[in-house]
């Protein structure tokens, strides 16, 4: 009778079990939104073209409300006035509203928009990958203006009918004198413009990925000038001298019309989109979310996200009382709730790109030009290590011993003092991508242009890993094993090695190249995976012999940026721009027989 007692009470528990979802859901997050574009009506309004449609701001950019297009890109914005505005929704054409953003028509404009720029009179200039084009009925029809043929990626405008266009492509970039009728190339040192301004007087300055040109006559002549950087995005004149330079580094400023710099305090290496308000204050919008805004010429920033309602951690680690750490828009945030409410704990003002946690409880975060960080207290308090200046830190491994590994833009670092010092140990030149420890103490490296390194003796020689055939494959995850087995996310999928990766078998749910952004494992060797966004997510049990889909269809594709196991086995997802998710129960203490039971 006991026996069949206990019997019946284990069916009862694994029917209760196999009633639950194991589904990933959306449990929400801290709020941004990635900012592709900013323009500033000749009025009182500023508009925003971000990831998830057009806002506009009455005040300044303090508080934004959406006006249209809220499950769509906005990769070109123009605002004529605070009623007449124009978008280019990404992969669709050119849309126009009359009343504010409130309501929108297409166009019907043939052409890839590149550039949106607002002349004399009126006058609509636009950029595409065929030429440019003008309309003098705000957008309502279009005329072909030159250029046809050449792809134009940056435009700038003067008041006298002066014309720059930037190629981009390698092309000559050209200059008009007549509002576009008659077209000269311009003899640029390197002719791959990323960016177009007009200064003071006849100066104007021109950005290639590295180089900054500086013109004394209005494009008619150019030279090198004083600033350098890894990669710019994008140049702004704010008038009175004062000119503004975005890149990897951060944000550059000069008060003399680009004849000195100065480096500000906003690292954030994707900064898209600058402009500025009507008292005077700088507007930087990020791709990794929001916009900043500086009153001193950028001696202090302030977040401008008000209104703004999606969600901006792309990192995720816990803490051993199972607080939930986040990071995203160049901060720190962390949750004590399960994700039900989020305290801002640092605001790092880089890029993050990744987040570990030691065997020892301290926590690491590795930024753009910031370095790495360190938390010693669960992620409450963060401090800044002693890594070379303005380093690029993507990726981290620390060892049970406590030596802290750094994939860095020029190699692989370590330290043994908890970041008080750092040590070139190998892959000199290299950019790193991400990086795994093994229990045994084998080091595995992904390099930035593709392909996979090992290094069996910590560091001081490597040896170049053939998982596919193609050595040039992106690696974006590794993870391993405690039975020492090694698994990578690819490019061309998901691969496995049961012997410290000198041999390889591809393993996975789907076949052909793959978005492949998640990869974890949970005590018990629980395998999950993310082909790309929340339904392209599944589990295996078996190592990757069998696989179930836990990702659940949804209105969007939420790209999973990250995919981690609590310690608690409950499995979370970070996405861009969407909030996290997670599953519907812990992931430990489950048998095979309940994933088939369940697909």
């Amino acid at each position: 009778m006991r026996l069949l007692l206990f019997l019946l009470i284990l069916l009862w528990s694994d029917s209760i079990l196999l009633s639950q979802t194991f589904e990933l859901e959306a449990i929400g997050g801290p709020r941004s939104v990635s900012i592709l574009s900013l323009s500033r009506s000749p009025e009182t309004m500023l508009f925003a073209g971000t990831s998830r449609g057009v806002f506009r701001s009455s005040d300044g950019g303090r508080e934004w409300t959406l006006s249209g297009f809220g499950t769509r890109s906005i990769t070109s914005l123009l605002a004529l006035d605070d009623s007449t505005i124009l978008a280019r929704v990404a992969d669709e054409d050119l849309h126009r509203s009359s009343d504010g953003g409130q309501n929108w028509i297409n166009t019907n404009f043939n052409g890839t928009v590149l550039a949106l720029a607002l002349g004399a009179e009126r006058k609509i200039f636009c950029a595409t990958d065929d030429g440019l084009y003008a309309s003098d009925d705000d957008g309502l029809s279009w005329r072909l203006l030159g250029l046809q043929g050449t792809t134009i990626a940056s435009l700038q405008l003067r008041s006298d009918g002066l014309i720059l266009a930037g190629t981009g492509e390698g092309q000559p970039s050209f200059r008009s004198s007549n509002g576009g009728a008659d077209w000269f190339a311009m003899e640029l040192p390197d002719s791959r413009i990323r960016s177009l301004v007009f200064a003071g007087g006849e100066r104007a300055l021109a950005v290639t990925d590295t180089e900054l040109f500086v013109s004394e006559d209005a494009g008619q002549s150019w030279s090198i000038g004083s600033l350098q950087s890894f990669g710019f995005n994008t140049l702004y004149y704010q008038g009175n001298g004062r000119v503004w330079a975005s890149s990897v580094e951060g944000l550059q400023y000069s008060p003399d019309d680009g004849e000195t710099w100065l480096q500000t305090e906003l690292r954030d290496a994707l900064l898209l989109a600058l402009s500025h308000n009507y008292n005077d204050e700088l507007l930087a919008g990020s791709f990794t979310g929001g916009i900043a805004r500086s009153a001193d010429e950028g001696q202090s920033w302030e977040t401008s996200n008000g209104g703004f309602p999606f969600a901006l951690i792309d990192k995720l680690a816990f803490s051993a009382d199972g607080a939930v750490i986040g990071a995203g828009a160049g901060a720190m945030y962390r949750s004590a709730n399960g994700s039900a409410s989020w305290q801002l704990q640092r605001d790092m003002q880089a890029s993050i790109f990744s987040l570990v946690r030691a065997p020892n409880g301290d926590m690491y975060a590795g930024t753009a030009l910031a370095g790495a960080w360190r938390s010693q207290d669960e992620g409450l308090t963060w401090q800044q290590t002693n890594t070379p200046p303005f380093a690029v830190v993507s990726a981290l491994a620390v060892s049970g011993a406590g030596h802290v590994y750094a994939g860095m833009a020029n190699g692989i670092f370590r330290s043994s003092d908890e970041g008080d010092s750092w040590m070139l140990i190998g892959l000199q030149g290299t950019s790193i991508f991400a990086l795994a420890l093994t229990p045994s103490g084998t080091l595995f490296a992904a390099p930035l242009d593709g392909g996979l390194q090992r290094s069996l003796n910590g560091g001081a020689s490597w040896q170049q890993l053939n998982f596919n055939d193609e050595l040039t494959t992106p690696v974006y995850k590794i993870v391993n094993s405690q039975d020492g087995v090694i698994y990578i996310a690819t490019r061309t999928g998901l691969y496995r090695s049961d012997d410290n990766g000198d041999n390889w078998q591809r393993i996975g749910p789907v076949s052909g190249d793959v978005a492949a952004a998640g990869l974890a494992l949970n005590s018990q060797g629980t395998l999950f995976f993310s082909t790309g966004s929340i339904f392209n997510t599944w589990l295996s049990y078996d190592g990757g012999q069998q696989w179930q889909r836990i990702g659940k269809e949804t209105q969007e594709e939420e790209l999973v940026t990250s995919l981690e196991v609590a310690p608690d086995g409950y499995v979370y997802a970070a996405t861009l721009g969407y909030g996290l998710y997670r599953s519907g129960r812990t992931s430990t203490g489950l048998a095979n027989r309940e994933i088939r039971a369940e697909a």
